[in-house]
């Protein structure tokens, strides 16, 4: 089936509705705007004399209908995809921040009247690069008009060196400083963010593909040093100045954990939940420090090896998934099933009751909390359930 024009190929989690919102808002807006007149002093910012709000209120304020249409679209191409990564409260705090920093960059260049929300696209267009530079973007070709599909990554850095050079060439009708600006805070804060850790992780954005990057590059190095990774020792093959074995295994360690979290991603992409479990586990013997998936990943792989009755497994799983997400939406009913698999099949009753009554406060579902109060009971009356 050909694709939709205008979508990423990068599936979302959940619904954004924030930047729905901010789509919604910024519509409104322009049609008050356009209603009302004489509302320009009160909301473009004046680079020659600002008032604080207009760092912000210049971003709703459009001048035309294409004006409009263009940064909509780059909200609706890019904006999705980052809303499902910083969360709905992140993702207007972000698009807010980078308004405010891309407003700056036009003060300080010497500009003078700024309307627009190319700002903040920008800066939504900068956190994309980093959330998702192996994103492709399906879009429209023209002569002839027709579907095609672009890498992401290679858009977004044409387009920021495309303002950054008309930006450097002088002044124009076009407040370029304000797209290159833009792009630069959004990549900045979620750089920042994700290399924090303040963002849940995962194998496919900047930071894990430069990672990635640096173990091969290190691994050929080590190869080309006369390590020799088909040997049971790790021994060097026919160097004496090969790297010493321990490096060695780690960077081969590493490059198979990146190969498995692949296998398990693309097991789940296909529908194959019991083969992305049994990749998941060599992961979880390979490197278990490191075994840890996207939420949703993890919740799916622990749930499969509790239909295989792999008891054991699944609760490890289940553990893993409480420990790297504590703040999940789906921690209570995790901790549930949790409960159960300790009580019923693990014989670890402790275990059962404190995440048990972890989750009875916080289960939105009546059967739920139903079912942990009794499973409760029966432990605290002595039987482990059955």
């Amino acid at each position: 089936m050909q694709p939709l024009p205008f979508t990423t190929d990068t599936p979302l989690q959940c619904t954004p509705w924030a930047n729905w919102g901010v789509i919604v808002a910024t519509a409104i807006a322009f049609t008050l705007h356009r209603a009302v007149g004489g509302l320009e002093e009160q909301l473009l910012l004046n680079a020659r004399d600002p008032a604080l709000r207009q760092f912000v209120t210049y971003a709703f304020v459009h001048l035309s209908w294409l004006h409009l249409a263009g940064n909509v679209l780059a909200l609706y191409l890019f904006g999705n995809n980052v809303n499902d990564r910083l969360g709905n409260v992140g993702y207007v705090l972000f698009y807010l921040a980078g308004a405010v920093l891309a407003a700056v960059a036009f003060v300080l260049t010497g500009g003078v009247l700024l309307a627009g929300a190319s700002g903040a696209a920008g800066a939504v267009m900068g956190g994309f690069l980093v959330l998702q530079p192996r994103a492709r973007l399906t879009t429209l070709s023209f002569l002839p008009i027709r579907v095609a599909e672009l890498p992401a990554a290679l858009v977004l850095v044409v387009y920021f060196l495309f303002n950054l050079g008309m930006s450097i060439a002088g002044p124009s009708a076009v407040a370029h400083v304000v797209h290159a600006g833009g792009m630069v805070a959004g990549f900045a804060i979620c750089l920042g963010l994700r290399g924090a850790g303040l963002i849940e992780r995962t194998q496919w954005d900047l930071i894990a593909l430069v990672q990635r990057w640096s173990r091969r590059r290190q691994y050929r190095a080590l190869v080309r040093d006369g390590y020799d990774p088909f040997r049971p020792d790790g021994a060097a093959a026919a160097s004496a100045a090969a790297a010493p074995p321990t490096s060695a295994r780690d960077a081969d360690r590493a490059m198979r954990a990146s190969e498995l979290r692949d296998r398990v991603r693309r097991a789940l992409a296909a529908g194959d939940h019991a083969g992305a479990a049994g990749w998941y586990l060599r992961l979880r013997t390979l490197d278990p420090a490191n075994a840890a998936l996207p939420l949703p990943a993890q919740l799916d792989v622990a749930t499969q090896l509790a239909a295989e009755d792999r008891h054991a497994d699944a609760a490890d799983a289940y553990e893993l998934l409480l420990r790297q997400y504590p703040r999940a939406d789906e921690c209570p009913r995790v901790q549930l099933l949790l409960g159960l698999l300790y009580a019923r099949h693990l014989a670890r009753p402790a275990r059962a009751r404190e995440v048990l009554a972890a989750a009875l406060p916080l289960l939105r579902d009546e059967r739920d909390r139903q079912l942990a109060t009794d499973e409760l009971a029966r432990l605290r009356a002595g039987g482990q359930g059955g």
